[in-house]
């Protein structure tokens, strides 16, 4: 519903911005059809002040060369129109003189390329006819703001901005939280002022949502109008199109804006349009282009390449002669061819299998990274389409599994395309696969060298609950109760480590599994209490003897809220087998049936203990006895407290991420070295810790899935293994030396992965510090945001929402951990501390270092390692203001 005041100032601010240049009376011509929006600003701004409307007929809306006659015969002084528009008058002129009458354009609808504005004043060198870039939506009467291109106005940038603000109109960029987005930052394009319209008719619900109060401004209203959009540091917005035009690839969130501007850089490129496409649970992008002469893929590839990272580059690229319209000019998108997959696929040029290896080599990339078939070729490269550290393990097991060749984890990373690792598995000796079997019933089992461990480590600290794994979940929604239960009683029937106890055998910890448990749900009100203080009461000890080690609460905390928490004792569990848990729960909430499980937990403990595995592991003993000759550093960070003769688990975490052009950097550098995001963010920890504490000698923890073979992918139990890095960092390599170094050792100890733990410090330590771990006390974790541990990401259950709720932490086994989850636009960490050793302050200054390591090797990663500054300016002042020398006394030379 628009008013009649909108109108008259848009009329107003139309004769601010364009007819007031021109004092005689004009001929207005209406290119848009009159049914549309678009025609308003010609109609009224033409008949409201004086000027002459004419109309172009429907023959030559569409037609630059029928176009072009009608202006010369009408001698059209002022034109709307597309940039599609511009297009068509532009070949229609090609080669000729023709004469352009019109004085001004107002051109809209779309973005304007900035090729497209340079094409036009090619063509009119002397005085070309004035262009003002326009936009605005219906809901604030069409225009809200316009751009007048100049020559000197054309900058570097894709596309030409869409302005500043018409008289009585604002323009704000938004993020999603509602506030202004820095210079510079995209987000949504708000508008307020007198051009906004009173509402949808007869849609509240749609006006309450799309009209609402302005924050900044009381008793006005802003539109959101759904397009991205940023300010220029001159006050110009830029427009990068819809927000529903922004679309997620492998992960990544995108503007679709971004990749056009892109491609019309390009010389030979004069239009393009990038859209997302759906190939069943797969988003990939085609880019549609019209180009002057003949333009390879590979060279529109490479060319992109330069400024884009590669999940920008678009999959599939198709040539048009002319792109179809809609009646109004604009591109119809419904109306674009789709690609044959035959034809393309994935970021290299798609080639199809070529012999049973390589057929199989694709159908096992399928299942390990979750795409279609047909979309894999064999030169792409596995780690540019999804592949990362924990998919790599995968796909080594599964071709073990499948092609009964045992392949090197570093062979990947040499050949990371199937043809390469084919024609590498060509030449190999077999390596039969062993299947885990299934035992028979038993009295009792043995336990994995990790559960080994965690019995040992109970035994000692009996009381405590440094073991136990809490998840805290929010749920939003009507909670079916009995459901519920029943969803989690098929749980602990499906999984016998949820009714797994231990005991003692002969002196040695054994593993019972029952038949059926005594289990209910913790049923209770929490309304008035905090999330902190029902967290405290239901983590509690367990009694390893006594199954199931393993407890669930519903805890209402107001109508249609209710906090769910989830503890389990580690022996029984770890990280992604609580995701494997949630993921059943949610099928059995759903009602569904999942096939048996032909493996079980102690399956797999009984397999560790065979004769082919020990003897694997006692081949990697050599590795590891290797890595630790000599004497054995011990990290020494600099505390804020003295050691504790006992060590304490008393801690805290802090939580921090790194934004999204960070993180796509960071992605870039490791792709750039064929190594993984992990390996990227390892090598800074290492750094940084180094840094830390001035040693060029260090050995820090690594967490690792210990899921090496390809039948323990959905069993739950305890399979995390730990693994002691030891590495030497030398100040005078660059980053980039050194994260080559160290991404060649990270496969190698990957490699020697099964060798436990516990059996290196056995064979090391001589003797045990109790105020210290073994080996290490500062540890570095990452997780995909597919493979994060439960509880860390949100969760789909239809008709319930649920979000995990992140308790106050209180505990800390090493004297620093971080552990992060790349997620789709950002990295997200969380740093443990010790309490007793760190004061919150020193842990915030410690994050910054971490910070300034990762903006330096971002800006240069050829920095020699001992160059890369991490103290800041500010930092450096005050250090250096507090330092007095006398001259006279002495001469000091030092660096910072």
């Amino acid at each position: 519903m628009m008013e009649h005041r909108s109108v008259a100032n848009l009329v107003a601010g139309l004769n601010e911005r364009i007819y007031k240049k021109y004092p005689e009376a004009l001929r207005v011509c209406l290119v848009a059809p009159y049914e549309f929006d678009a025609s308003v600003q010609q109609v009224a701004g033409a008949l409201l002040q004086g000027h002459t409307l004419v109309l172009v007929p429907e023959e030559a809306r569409l037609d630059g060369f029928r176009l072009l006659d009608f202006y010369q015969k009408y001698c059209v002084d002022i034109s709307d129109g597309t940039p599609t528009h511009q297009r068509m008058l532009l070949a229609a002129m090609d080669g000729s003189d023709e004469r352009l009458p019109v004085k001004h354009f107002l051109v809209a609808g779309e973005m304007f390329p900035k090729k497209l504005a340079e094409q036009f004043f090619k063509r009119f060198p002397m005085a070309p006819p004035a262009i003002s870039n326009i936009y605005g939506p219906t809901e604030a009467c069409v225009d809200s703001s316009a751009f007048e291109i100049f020559r000197e106005h054309l900058s570097d940038c894709g596309t030409v901005p869409i302005g500043k603000p018409l008289p009585n109109e604002t323009i704000y960029i938004l993020d999603k939280a509602g506030d202004l987005c820095p210079i510079g930052v995209i987000g949504e394009l708000c508008i307020g002022g007198d051009g906004l319209a009173r509402g949808y008719f007869k849609r509240d619900d749609l006006t309450a949502e799309k009209f609402v109060p302005n924050p900044f401004c009381a008793g006005e209203r802003l539109y959101k109008s759904g397009d991205l959009a940023r300010f220029l540091p001159d006050g110009n917005v830029e427009f990068f199109g819809r927000m529903d035009h922004q679309v997620k690839i492998r992960g990544l969130r995108i503007e679709l804006g971004e990749i056009e501007a892109r491609f019309l850089c390009h010389d030979k490129i004069s239009h393009a349009l990038v859209i997302d496409r759906n190939d069943g649970d797969d988003v990939y992008l085609c880019a549609y282009l019209t180009a002057e002469g003949e333009v390879g893929v590979p060279e529109i590839k490479a060319f992109l390449a330069q400024t884009l990272p590669d999940y920008m580059i678009p999959n599939y690229y198709i040539y048009l002669e002319e792109f179809p319209l809609t009646a109004s000019g604009k591109v119809n998108r419904n109306a674009l061819p789709a690609p044959d997959i035959s034809e393309f696929a994935g970021l290299a040029e798609y080639v199809a299998p070529q012999n049973p290896v390589q057929k199989k080599l694709v159908e096992i990339w399928a299942g390990v990274l979750g795409l279609p078939e047909e979309r894999i070729g064999i030169d792409h490269n596995f780690f540019e389409i999804g592949g990362h550290s924990l998919k790599s393990v995968m796909l080594i097991a599964r071709i073990h599994k499948e092609l009964e060749v045992k392949l090197p984890l570093g062979e990947l990373f040499t050949r990371p395309t199937v043809r390469e690792l084919a024609a590498y598995i060509e030449v190999c000796e077999k390596d039969r696969y062993s299947a885990i079997q299934p035992l028979g019933k038993r009295d009792f089992y043995a336990v994995s060298a990790v559960q080994r461990r965690l019995f040992v480590l109970h035994q000692m600290e009996e009381g405590n609950t440094h073991y136990n794994m809490p998840v805290l979940v929010k749920i939003f929604g009507e909670v079916d109760k009995d459901l519920f239960e029943r969803s989690c009683r098929k749980l602990i029937q499906r999984h016998e480590s949820l009714r797994t106890s231990f005991g003692l055998v002969g002196g040695n910890p054994v593993q019972y599994i029952h038949e059926s448990v005594d289990f209910s749900i913790e049923f209770g009100d929490g309304r008035g209490t905090s999330v902190d203080e029902l967290s405290a009461r239901f983590v509690r000890n367990f009694d390893l003897s006594t199954a199931p080690l393993f407890r669930v609460a519903l805890t209402a905390m107001a109508e249609n809220e209710y906090l769910m928490m989830i503890d389990m004792h580690h022996i029984i569990t770890d990280g992604v087998s609580n995701g494997i848990l949630l993921k059943d729960f949610m099928a059995f909430y759903r009602e569904e049936e999942l096939p048996p499980l032909r493996l079980q937990y102690k399956d797999y403990s009984e397999w560790q203990g065979t004769d082919e595995v020990q003897e694997r592991i006692r081949a990697q003993e050599t590795y590891w006895i290797e890595q630790f000759k000599g004497d054995i550093p011990q990290v020494n960070l600099p505390t804020d407290f003295p050691r504790p003769a006992v060590q304490s688990f008393a801690g805290t975490t802090v939580r921090f991420e790194l934004n999204r052009d960070v993180t796509l950097a960071l992605r870039q550098l490791a792709l750039s070295e064929t190594a993984t995001t992990y390996m990227l963010l390892l090598t800074i920890f290492n750094v940084w810790i180094a840094r830390l504490c001035g040693q060029e000698d260090i050995v820090v923890g690594l967490t690792t899935a210990g899921r090496g073979h390809p039948d323990l992918e959905d069993i739950v139990g305890v399979f995390l293994n730990t693994l002691a890095l030891r590495d030497k960092i030398e100040g005078r390599m660059t980053f980039r030396e050194y994260f080559r170094l160290l991404s060649k050792k990270v496969i190698e100890i990957f490699e020697n992965q099964d060798y436990q733990f516990e059996d290196l410090v056995s064979k090391i330590v001589k003797k045990r510090d109790p105020g210290r771990n073994a080996l290490f006390d500062v540890t570095f974790g990452l997780w995909t945001q597919k493979g994060a541990p439960a509880g860390l990401l949100d969760i789909e259950i239809p008709g319930l929402k649920l979000v995990p709720f992140k308790a106050e932490n209180n505990i800390s086994k090493f004297d620093m951990f971080l552990f992060g989850v790349e997620g789709e636009d950002d990295l997200g960490f969380s740093l443990e501390y010790r309490t007793d050793l760190f004061k919150p302050q020193t842990v915030e200054r410690y994050i910054g270092y971490y910070r300034a390591i990762v903006n330096a090797v971002i800006a240069d990663p050829e920095r020699r390692l001992k160059d890369i500054d991490v103290i800041s300016a500010e930092e450096k002042e005050k250090i250096l203001s507090t330092i007095e020398i006398s001259s006279d006394d002495m001469q000091v030379d030092f660096d910072i």
